[in-house]
């Protein structure tokens, strides 16, 4: 990101606007309110029926190897002849299957590939039979109907890489670790583990987690933690991940307004203090121009990661090798998912541009009211960016590289989406809160 210059806010909007011109026709065509302009993101709302509890032991035995023991119990859940997990650390075992394209290999293994293992796997409980394919774990239930309770042990080899999850020298990343449930919107959703964007769609569940780690690690986690002599538990609930990190000797930073709470780790105590203070600061803006998350704390954890940031439920990953003007960039969009994807859901699979687009272009809004300069010269580049024609309601199999993914969804979707500014903030603020109030805990679909 180059330094920002100043632009009338009023002129940049309206000139922003021209490129949705043809998108703010049709919405107000179809439907004679403000709110039908935001139409072309999500037709309904469902909430899901079945209820989801995760038990789990993590027992971090090493630098590289965690023993897991889960209990998932559900109830309600649909009819079929098995019910589908997804487990993706099976995916780390080999090149062939690692979830990256050749393009952003180098960055994503900076020392070549590792390859992770997955060892003594066993299932339990009401689990009859199961098969493994990729990430899909499919599970013959012993009986049908009632609670059950599916009961999963296994040994991770946590390799060594620059991903969602992997190690390094400074961290642990336990992202999508444990197996979770393919439902979303109430429904089985069974997706492969795509190497582009964020191929995730799940319900929620509430997860309670004793974690047990050797001294010397600092656990940075989601929800509600509480020390043990050992290590520590973790409450989590309506969540739709549970990720945990695990750090060595970082340096800790601690925000809060009486409403809202960050924490962040970092390797350099300057990092950490400008992530918790700008997370906090982003947080009470959404707050006053959206809605209350579903959840009241955020961590935020600034680490080796080769994808500039990824959201998970009540915590998310910024990369420490991001420039200052990037990082503070990447720090609003991560913690606007906090309403994009954890307090509401999404297929982000199958319609990928819909939480991000909804995210970047809060963190657009955010710069231009509280940075104006800075704010200005983000929206302007992304409108520079985005290609011409480009089709960004495209599911994830459909793009053709992270760069062809980034400048439609990114660029693309988020400046049509912001453009939409231009009818006044009153009108779109009060159609993003209206939109946020009716999903708010559930999933859009």
């Amino acid at each position: 990101m180059g330094a920002g210059r100043t632009i009338n806010r009023a002129a940049h909007i309206e000139g922003a606007a021209v490129i949705c011109c043809d998108m703010r026709r049709l919405a107000f065509a179809i439907l004679p309110v403000v709110a039908a302009a935001f139409l072309f993101l999500l037709s309904g709302c469902s909430q899901a029926d079945p209820t989801i509890d995760v038990y789990a032991d993590v027992t971090v035995l090493s630098d590289e190897l965690v023993a897991v023991s889960v209990r998932v119990e559900a109830s309600s859940l649909p009819d079929g002849e098995y019910v589908p997990f997804a487990f993706y650390p099976p995916l780390f075992s080999s090149r062939e299957t690692l979830p990256v394209t050749d393009d952003a290999f180098a960055a994503a293994c900076p020392d070549g590939f590792d390859a992770g293992e997955v060892l003594d796997f066993r299932a339990g409980g009401d689990v009859a039979a199961y098969t493994q394919s990729g990430c899909l774990l499919r599970v013959c239930p012993k009986r049908r109907g009632g609670t059950l309770s599916f009961c999963f042990d296994y040994t991770l080899r946590v390799p060594v890489n620059a991903m969602r999850y992997g190690r390094d020298e400074f961290a642990l990343r336990l992202a999508d670790f444990l197996p979770r449930l393919c439902l979303f919107g109430g429904e089985y959703r069974e997706y492969d583990c795509l190497p582009i964007g964020d191929p995730f769609a799940f319900d929620a569940a509430d997860y309670r987690l004793r974690v047990t780690h050797p001294d010397g690690m600092t656990l940075a986690a989601p929800g509600e933690v509480a020390a043990t002599e050992d290590g520590a538990t973790v409450y989590l609930a309506d969540a739709r991940d549970c990720t945990l990190v695990l750090l060595k000797d970082p340096d800790t930073a601690v925000a809060s307004d009486g409403a809202f709470a960050v924490t962040a780790y970092a390797r350099d105590e300057a990092k950490a203090r400008s992530a918790a203070d700008l997370a906090l600061s982003s947080a009470a803006y959404f707050r006053e121009k959206i809605g209350a998350p579903v959840r009241d704390a955020l961590t935020v954890v600034v680490l080796p990661f080769y994808a500039g940031g990824m959201e998970y439920c009540g915590l998310v990953y910024v990369a420490d090798s991001l420039s200052a003007s990037a990082a503070s960039a990447c720090v609003v969009h991560e913690t606007a998912h906090l309403w994009w994807y954890d307090s509401v859901g999404f297929d982000q699979v199958a319609e990928p541009w819909k939480d991000e687009a909804l995210a970047q272009s809060c963190m657009f809004a955010y710069f231009c009211d509280k940075l104006p300069p800075f704010g200005y010269t983000l929206v302007e580049s992304a409108v520079a960016a985005s290609p011409a024609g480009t089709d960004f309601r495209r599911p994830l199999s459909e793009y053709e590289s992270e760069a062809d993914y980034h400048r439609s969804v990114y660029c693309a979707a988020a400046t049509k989406l912001y453009a939409l500014r231009s009818l006044g903030d009153e009108k779109f603020f009060g159609a993003l809160s209206d939109f946020f109030a009716d999903r708010r805990g559930g999933v859009a679909k």
